[in-house]
């Protein structure tokens, strides 16, 4: 079980990794949000199951924005209302992508539910 664990955190760092070379403007966002993650869950005392659920979740929370072009995603400006509802869509985007992984917990759900106004 520990050896099939660390093959999927590898997984999914690989995947952050893949992640930041699209999206180099918000480079480490993921990293950062994963280390507050962890510390506020360790501080709430969660148990391993979920601590794992948690760090794999907000590692690839932004994994949707694959779908989104690399001109918007760097676009140096503002971004028009078109552009923006494209950033938008990537939460779902993410859901889509993991519904079907068996974590055991909803690591899709929570990808979608990372973004509190959208």
């Amino acid at each position: 079980m520990e050896e099939l664990k660390k093959i999927t955190l590898t997984v999914i760092n690989a995947l952050e990794v893949t992640m930041n070379l699209r999206d180099p403007y918000t480079a480490g966002h993921q990293a950062r949000v994963t280390a507050l993650a962890m510390a506020i869950a360790e501080k709430l005392s969660l148990d391993e199951e979920r601590l794992d659920a948690l760090r794999f979740a907000s590692m690839i929370h932004d994994v949707g924005k694959i779908k989104v072009p690399s001109e918007i995603l760097n676009k140096p400006g503002k971004l028009n209302r078109l552009e923006f509802a494209m950033i938008k869509e990537h939460p779902l985007v993410g859901r889509n992508l993991f519904t079907e992984v068996d974590f055991k917990v909803p690591i899709s759900e929570i990808i979608y539910q990372h973004h509190e106004r959208f």
